[in-house]
């Protein structure tokens, strides 16, 4: 890309201070989003990141801007939690492949990032299915889980309680996070916490992705 290095320390210290604020404001923690094509994840993709600087030419070089914002972060702040969404893959031809992102993940989780959530390119598959194909991104998170002690998020296609506990108690994944279900069911939670275990009732259409501010469409006049 066209940017020099002075712009990219620019952009960390834009990340730093963001962090310091939304401390001071009373959060608990921030998240890296670095995931789903945005700047972050276009930077740590081969398919985007040419640069032949020391931000780029390798995973480690690539990932050198998300381990600065890291290290900036952590070195402002205290007692904050610092979470990182990247994608497993970018899922398309030359991007960002399972190998290239394990170990930039082993790279944070090294430096002391305290949560990976795992994630990808083109997430909102449609057809999910309870206890059919859930949990999409679930075999890269095991594999991640086998080489770091940091805590793994899995996001992507959770649906049924039976299969987000048969996750938790079958493996070493710790959290588990939703998405689309709580476009259609904003309190899902506290009905699975009342005891009503009926699955998500989202049915992975996708039609809110072409709604203003992604309203689900089942909720039109609610």
């Amino acid at each position: 890309d066209d940017m020099s290095e002075d712009d990219i320390h620019d952009v960390v210290e834009l990340f730093t201070q963001a962090s310091l604020r939304a401390q001071k404001a009373g959060f608990d923690g921030v998240q890296i989003h670095a995931a789903h094509g945005f700047f972050l994840s276009r930077y740590i993709s081969p398919a985007y990141n040419h640069r032949v600087d020391s931000y780029g030419g390798s995973p480690q070089g690539r990932a050198k801007i998300l381990t600065d914002i890291l290290e900036g972060i952590k070195d402002k702040t205290k007692d904050f939690h610092v979470s990182i969404k990247i994608n497993c893959s970018d899922f398309t031809n030359g991007g960002l492949t399972s190998a290239q992102s394990l170990m930039i993940c082993q790279l944070v989780a090294n430096m002391g990032i305290d949560s990976i959530e795992v994630s990808g390119n083109y997430t909102s598959r449609t057809g999910i299915k309870p206890m059919v194909n859930e949990a999409y991104f679930l075999d890269f998170a095991l594999e991640l889980k086998k080489t770091v002690d940091t805590p793994v998020i899995v996001v992507g296609g959770h649906r049924s309680m039976e299969n987000m506990n048969r996750i938790v108690n079958e493996s070493n994944i710790e959290y588990l996070s939703l998405s689309r279900p709580l476009i259609r069911e904003p309190a899902l939670p506290k009905r699975w916490q009342s005891g009503d275990l009926k699955p998500a009732t989202c049915i992975s259409c996708n039609a809110c992705y072409r709604t203003h501010a992604h309203k689900c469409i089942f909720n039109r006049g609610k």
